[in-house]
């Protein structure tokens, strides 16, 4: 069972930071090799960005120096990559013994936390539904259950009057929506759309999502890691409209030069 409130609250950080659903984001990422297994015993490495599912024997968790969405209109491009450098996730093993009894060991291999097999079950259910209902509660822009899968975090962005869109970083699994002026959608009629251009700082890979009164309509993505982002859509029906922008990649970018244009019809 949990020792103290002191390994409960390195794990609560630890599970609020990397959870990102693969079948959403349909990309594959390099898992981190697995040591020596000890005799009698079985380690589980899996990289952060897999962390979907804990199942009997196998865990993966990751902490991060950013907590996954950053605006960096006011850093230096030191201090951006800097940040970014230091957003390299950190996996956290565990340890089974014969029994079921399960070992959490951070990158040293200290031992942070050992649960029974039945309690580290209900511990992973109980701290899964907990960061799912603080993501839920985050945004009134959309329905996070409407989502293919339930984001590490939202983060609302507005947009400035002019178009322009704030410089922002963000982590693996996380999610921004953009939106108009006091965090509100654009009320768009039939034909109507939006123009989304954005510049990372690396080759990255992004997810978007058509938002409508609250609703995902439509998710679309490039599976190719790029640089220059685009993204527009024409509203088949008249709605109040936002954009997801969902990062998909292993590390952190930063994203800069963004303009999202509202193009009228005719």
């Amino acid at each position: 069972m949990m020792k103290t409130d002191r390994y409960k609250k390195t794990f609560d950080d630890i599970r609020a930071s990397e959870r990102v659903q693969m079948e959403v984001l349909k990309m594959t990422v390099e898992n981190k090799p697995a040591r020596r297994r000890p005799a009698g015993r079985r380690i589980v490495v899996l990289a952060a960005v897999v962390a979907l599912l804990v199942v009997l024997g196998m865990a993966a968790y990751a902490a991060a120096a950013m907590n996954g969405f950053s605006l960096t209109g006011g850093m230096s491009k030191r201090a951006v990559s800097q940040m970014l450098e230091e957003y390299s996730p950190v996996t956290v093993r565990a340890l089974v013994e014969p029994d079921g009894t399960v070992h959490y060991l951070d990158e040293q291999g200290n031992e942070i936390m050992v649960l029974t097999a039945e309690e580290a079950a209900k511990y992973e259910r109980e701290q899964r539904e907990a960061q799912d209902n603080a993501v839920r509660s985050s945004t009134a822009l959309v329905d996070v259950d409407t989502l293919p899968g339930i984001p590490n975090s939202v983060t609302e962005l507005e947009i400035g009057a002019d178009g322009s869109v704030p410089n922002f970083a963000l982590g693996n699994g996380h999610m921004a929506i953009l939106c108009g002026a006091d965090k509100k959608g654009w009320d768009l009629k039939a034909g109507d759309g939006l123009d989304l251009t954005l510049t990372s700082n690396d080759d990255c890979f992004l997810v978007f999502y058509v938002i409508r009164d609250g609703v995902m309509l439509s998710e679309e993505y490039d599976p190719a890691r790029v640089q220059s982002h685009a993204f527009s859509f024409a509203a088949a029906e008249p709605g109040s409209y936002c954009l997801g922008l969902r990062y998909g990649s292993a590390s952190a970018s930063n994203f800069t030069n963004g303009t999202l244009l509202i193009e009228q019809a005719p």
